[in-house]
Formats: C-alpha cells, sequence, structure tokens
C-alpha cells in the first residue's frame, strides 16, 4: 500500500485525528473501571480535555476510553464492519448516512438537561432530526480559512489559486482528510457542490492538486504536526482550525486567517449514540456531563472555534472573551446551515470516485 493512499490506519486532525489513533488518550491508559462503567468514544482532539475525562471519572463514576477519530468515511466502515463503539463523532451531513444504515440511534433531547443550553439554531436542524428525537448532540462548526505566515507570505492568500505559487514549493501542510481535500479543490475550480461533483469536475479538482502537490509539504495526521511543521519554519501555510491561537501558543511565528474567495467548506459535528452499545443509560450521563458549558467553555480556549453551546458563550464573554468570540463567528451559529455561505461536510454520492481521484494524485 502507498503512503499516500487511503488506508483503515489513516486518521485525521481537525476534523482532527492523530497518528497515535490506535492508542487510548490520557484518560487512564486502558480506561480502568468495570465494563459497565466504561464508555467506548470516537472522537477527534477537540471534543474532551484529559482533565474533564478524569474529573468526570472521579465524580461521575464514567470512565472514557477514547480513540482519535478517523475521517467520516472510515468511521462509517467501522461501524458496518462491528468495532465496538458506544459513542462516535461525525460531521453535518455524514450523521443522516449513519442512520440510514441503522449504525446510530436518535436520542429525545429532553431527557437532556444540558440541551436547552445550545443556540436553537442547533436544536432545529431538519437533517438532524427524526421526528421529535435527535440523531447527534451538536458540537461546534468552522468554516475552513487559509492561514500564513505574513513574515514569509508579503500577498494574503486569499484564494485556493494563489496556492499554486511556486514560491510555495514544499510550504503547505493540509490535514489528511481525501474528501474534504477533493472537496476544497472542487472550490478551487467551481465545482457547484463540492461534496457532489460531476465527473468532469473531479478531474477538474484532480488535475488542481497534481499542480498543487508540489507546494505541499506533507499531509499531516494530527493537528501537532501542523503546528511543529509551521512552528519550525517548515510550513507557511496551512488550514488547521484557530491556528493564528494555536500557533501563538505554541510560541510560533505569527499566523493571519483568510477566507478563500472562491468559497470553501465547512464543517458542524456532532455526537451520535450507536445503536449497537448496550449502555444507552450510560451514554446519556456521559453527554450530559460532557456538554457542560464551563467545559465547553474550556474545550473553546484550547481549540478555538465556534461552539453550539450558548452558554458557554455568555460565560466568555464574562470571561473578557467577546471580542475573540465573536471574530470567530461563535454568536452567528446560522451560518453553519446556510448553503450560500459553506459547503458543509457530506458524504459524496460517488464516493469510489473520490477515492480514486484522491490516491490517483497522493498515492503514488
Amino acid at each position: 500500500m502507498n503512503e499516500g493512499a487511503i488506508t483503515r490506519r489513516r486518521v485525521l486532525q481537525v476534523g482532527a485525528g492523530s497518528a497515535m489513533a490506535a492508542y487510548l488518550a490520557a484518560c487512564g491508559g486502558d480506561g480502568g473501571g468495570s465494563a459497565d462503567d466504561r464508555i467506548a468514544f470516537k472522537t477527534w482532539e477537540d471534543h474532551y480535555l484529559p482533565e474533564q475525562l478524569k474529573e468526570m471519572r472521579r465524580t461521575k463514576d464514567i470512565t472514557v476510553k477514547v480513540s482519535f477519530a478517523d475521517d467520516n468515511l472510515t468511521n462509517f466502515q467501522q461501524l458496518k464492519r462491528g468495532v465496538d463503539y458506544d459513542v462516535v463523532t461525525a460531521d453535518a451531513l455524514w450523521v443522516p448516512r449513519f442512520l440510514e444504515d441503522g449504525l446510530i440511534e436518535p436520542f429525545d433531547p429532553a431527557e437532556l438537561s444540558t440541551w436547552g443550553n445550545l443556540y436553537s439554531a442547533a436544536r432545529e436542524v431538519p437533517f438532524w432530526k427524526e421526528g421529535s428525537l435527535y440523531t447527534c448532540y451538536p458540537h461546534a462548526w468552522s468554516p475552513h480559512l487559509l492561514y500564513y505566515n505574513p513574515s514569509e507570505v508579503r500577498t494574503p492568500p486569499d484564494s485556493w489559486e494563489a496556492l499554486l505559487d511556486s514560491r510555495y514549493r514544499g510550504k503547505i501542510v493540509l490535514a489528511k482528510e481525501p474528501n474534504d481535500i477533493l472537496a476544497k479543490a472542487g472550490c478551487a475550480t467551481g465545482a457547484a457542490k463540492p461534496f457532489a461533483m460531476t465527473d468532469a469536475e473531479i478531474d477538474r479538482a484532480r488535475d488542481y492538486l497534481v499542480e498543487l502537490k508540489p507546494n505541499i509539504l506533507k499531509l499531516a495526521q494530527a493537528g501537532a504536526e501542523e503546528l511543529r511543521a509551521f512552528s519550525e519554519g517548515a510550513a507557511i501555510i496551512s488550514t488547521i482550525l484557530g491556528f493564528d491561537l494555536r500557533i501563538k501558543e505554541a510560541g510560533g511565528p505569527e499566523a493571519k486567517g483568510v477566507l478563500a474567495k472562491e468559497g470553501t467548506i465547512g464543517f458542524a459535528d456532532g455526537e451520535m449514540i450507536v445503536a449497537a452499545s448496550e449502555k444507552r443509560g450510560l451514554i446519556e450521563r456521559f453527554l450530559e456531563a460532557d456538554f457542560q458549558p464551563e467545559w465547553i467553555a474550556k474545550r473553546f480556549l484550547k481549540y478555538p472555534h465556534p461552539m453550539f453551546d450558548e452558554k458557554a458563550y455568555k460565560l466568555l464573554v464574562a470571561q473578557g472573551h467577546k471580542e475573540l468570540l465573536d471574530r470567530l463567528l461563535y454568536n452567528r451559529p446560522e451560518l453553519a446551515f446556510d448553503e450560500d455561505q459553506v459547503a458543509l461536510v457530506a458524504p459524496p454520492p460517488n464516493q469510489s470516485a473520490y477515492t480514486d481521484a484522491f490516491n490517483e494524485v497522493f498515492g503514488a
């Protein structure tokens, strides 16, 4: 298998996973506790904090075993194969696909005391509703921006076309998210629906990526990889979420974000209850503990991008973060579902064509 090809071992950043996907996150090694109080949680790095999981275990008797998430397709395939998880994270229009195949189970939001903390825009998403039930607990959203080092990039790269400049050879790092990469190339080449491109649009997107490939330093499997490449000066352009603030925290160079003028993709994700799990009561206790606004606020400060929790927004405003919150559009959750503003991550109807195009470019 070629290193760049899509594999079942592949994981991503933020979307975002880690090369440590097979390992447990820092929540207690094998998880501890008994099987009865243990949740197997497949998610991305911005959906939890290790210290939160430790407190959950200490005060709620809930032990959480975290595996960093693969891309949506691989997560879907794993559940189809019967991999044992209790809660799995998915993006936007992937959630209905999981439901269609009987892999997840809707829940009654009225049974969760934290549900009312969400913005109304997140509580009334048609493609996340199943009658009076909901198919995922909304977590966060964001458009994908282009972040750059202004000391190295004199003209802001405000378009996908700008990334083809030969001056950026070997200086761009992207998250290893195959469908997202194809969709971004679709934005660059004028595709009407980046996650549902025609064969001709996929051909144009693939040709764009062939031209872009020499400028790509690496397809990173974790946000930490992108941060390290940027901090060390190996990369000067990235698309990691909240990159400017995370680089500053890591002591790296200045990073500025810009929205590509051709348009961009975005994510809106949430936690799903796996239908095969026999721990429904424990899962609902976990969701309530996981979505406490105080912890959502702390997660925002660690991974700064818009969350769907309005109560956490108010807590953060009281802490003096309003300018940051509003700059990142935290207070505009309705934009996540505005088709004229952003193309939400979705399962391509012609997945094999996306996979083939990606592997043709990066699998060699």
